[in-house]
């Protein structure tokens, strides 16, 4: 399987997601629980974001080495590491942020989604 998928997978889920939920909150009108809009301080949110993400992607990168190695199929491989990402999101989100999470826990996950499904792993 392409290894490439995994770094593909976590930088396209850094860079879009600001712009995800800025859209999210602007278009659904939701109150933004932020003090600031992700896109006004996008450099920042970016190196945040991958500095946050790292434990996450430890994790992702050490379960797809274990997932070649059992000789899953590819669909099942992005299946679980989809779910993995969203779950490790989460945590991260819930463990910085606390209660007001949700648009960004929203934001980031289904961006984590739609590269996940978009990028091919074979």
């Amino acid at each position: 399987m392409n290894q490439d998928y995994l770094f593909k997978h976590w930088l396209a889920t850094l860079v879009f997601a600001p712009f995800l939920t800025s859209a999210y909150t602007n278009i659904l009108k939701i109150p933004n629980e932020l003090i600031v809009d992700l896109l006004d301080f996008y450099p920042a949110a970016l190196l945040f974001s991958i500095f946050f993400s790292l434990p996450t992607f430890l994790v992702y990168f050490l379960i797809f080495r274990l997932l070649i190695k059992h000789d899953m199929t590819p669909g099942a491989t992005k299946v679980i590491l989809i779910a993995l990402t969203v779950l490790g999101i989460s945590m991260t989100i819930l463990t910085l942020v606390g209660s007001l999470s949700a648009t960004l826990i929203f934001g980031y996950s289904m961006t984590s989604i739609i590269s996940g499904c978009f990028f091919k792993i074979k």
